[in-house]
């Protein structure tokens, strides 16, 4: 479905809530709400929920009174957010009527073995879960251009995949639950560290006279190639959302650590070592966020749309 279509018939229509709506989330809803489903928002932030309540979104004030839609994601900061809106009090499963269950998309970045935990409790009432997370950024959120990673029973998936397609340029199937948050940890186990090596890789390059044009270019033609040099306007514009916000801004930091963290715990598991991972882990740690951000910003507005 094209940016700005809507559905032709009601029983395309379907009630969607969103527990948690971030930068990410935020913007994947607002594509659902555009698209003609029916919205209901369960959110933290009072900005959040005043800018969908006047978009015409329905509030939720708990996680509970997101249980009559049709499906539910849940796209919080991390497992133990998602393990309380799905479990905890005034949580997902005590609003559920065991005789119209939603479908519980998993979409945040947690351990596997947590998506299980949640999927467990909520399966007595007849919940179906499936694991989504996503990768891309915010940018290719906002026009739907994300990579899904979905696990799942490949019925869950099918009945999901009208509403995945809304958020994601393609949808991949890892395989049984849990394998999505698998190739989700992998992909940022590099996808994080390419993000902070090349916002210092763009930074010397023009030190030494070079545009970020020319060095995402030549980047993206050898070893150095990944996400932040396949278009360098698109990098400023991730760059600029993720930075914008200061107090954000910092929870992304966190956010990174408790990713690389859900890539310790699964190799924990099968008793292997991250020595790279652990050193970059506490770089991040000891690292000054605002020194951090100013850098960030300093670059965005010398070299936005026009200046790269």
């Amino acid at each position: 479905m094209q940016a700005g279509q809507t559905w032709s018939t009601q029983e395309s229509r379907k009630k969607i809530a969103f527990i948690g709506a971030g930068q990410m989330g935020g913007r994947l809803a607002r594509r659902l709400l555009h698209a003609g489903h029916e919205l209901i928002i369960c959110d933290q932030a009072p900005p959040v929920r005043e800018a969908f309540a006047a978009e015409g979104a329905v509030i939720a004030a708990t996680p509970a009174e997101c249980a009559s839609a049709d499906i539910v994601v849940i796209f919080v900061m991390n497992g133990s957010e998602a393990l309380t809106a799905a479990l905890g009090r005034s949580g997902l499963l005590s609003g559920i009527d065991a005789s119209a269950p939603p479908l519980v998309l998993i979409m945040s970045t947690i351990t596997p073995d947590e998506a299980r935990q949640i999927a467990a409790g909520l399966a007595p009432k007849g919940v179906h879960t499936i694991d989504a997370p996503v990768t891309g950024g915010p940018i290719l959120a906002e026009q739907g251009r994300l990579l899904i990673l979905a696990g799942g029973d490949s019925t869950d998936v099918d009945h999901a995949q009208a509403v995945l397609e809304l958020m994601g340029r393609e949808i991949i199937r890892c395989g049984a639950f849990g394998a999505g948050l698998t190739a989700k940890i992998l992909n940022n186990m590099l996808g994080i560290a390419n993000m902070y090596l090349m916002q210092e890789c763009y930074r010397l390059g023009v030190a030494y006279g070079m545009a970020p044009a020319n060095v995402a270019a030549i980047l993206e033609k050898g070893a150095g190639q990944n996400f932040w040099t396949r278009d360098v306007n698109e990098t400023v514009a991730n760059m600029d959302a993720l930075s914008k916000d200061p107090d954000y801004f910092v929870k992304m930091m966190k956010a990174c650590v408790k990713d690389w963290s859900c890539a310790v715990v699964l190799a924990d598991k099968v008793d292997i070592q991250l020595p790279f991972l652990s050193g970059m882990m506490s770089t991040v740690n000891e690292v000054d966020g605002q020194a951090l951000l100013s850098q960030w910003r300093t670059f965005v507005d010398q070299h936005g749309p026009t200046g790269c």
